[in-house]
């Protein structure tokens, strides 16, 4: 997991146990990457660390909206693809939304691939400790087609997990991935 997360992940470590109500719809912003960024599109981080590993663009498709489109190069090697792939992503602090403790998320995405790069999506539950629990969805080669993808993630009914993580990755070291219609809720 991605490092720079970590890092906020110590900024938000607080942790409530108050009973908030589950929040409804979408829990990521900016989820068809509408709105444009410096850089990255807005609402999304990405590592400073992996900023060498490649670029990542925000590309308008004839009748079809926004994707973020992340071209890894011969930096982004499989050794660091956990810790630091080229990668946009966004953090839920569990502190803010404490209801979504012991619930379901479903995540579901259109992503696609030119070989030989894979997209990938992690969410992840970080909890106190360190420890991970994960779901991902992997797109190969696709030529470029956007193919609907989910699945689902159970978050421990307790405070100890801290944040869920959200990261759309390129993995390999060529080709190009993209990304489009985030979603995640209950």
């Amino acid at each position: 997991i991605n490092f720079v997360w970590f890092i906020i992940v110590g900024l938000v470590c607080s942790c409530s146990t108050a009973n908030a109500a589950v929040p409804e719809g979408n829990l990521i912003l900016n989820p068809g990457f509408e709105q444009p960024g410096t850089g990255i599109p807005a609402e999304w981080i990405s590592d400073d660390k992996a900023s060498h590993k490649g670029k990542i663009r925000l590309t308008k498709i004839p009748g079809s909206g926004t994707t973020v489109t992340l071209y890894p190069n011969a930096k982004n090697i499989a050794a660091e693809q956990d810790s630091h792939p080229l990668s946009v992503g966004q953090v839920i602090a569990l502190r803010k939304y404490p209801g979504l403790r012991g619930t379901t998320l479903h995540v579901s995405a259109r992503m696609g691939a030119t070989k030989p790069a894979i997209a990938k999506l992690r969410l992840i539950a970080i909890r106190q400790g360190g420890e991970l629990i994960a779901s991902i969805l992997e797109q190969d080669d696709s030529a470029g087609k956007l193919i609907e993808q989910s699945a689902s993630l159970r978050l421990p009914d307790d405070n100890k997990t801290i944040v869920v993580v959200l990261g759309l990755d390129a993995n390999g070291t060529a080709g190009e991935v993209s990304f489009d219609d985030i979603y995640l809720g209950t």
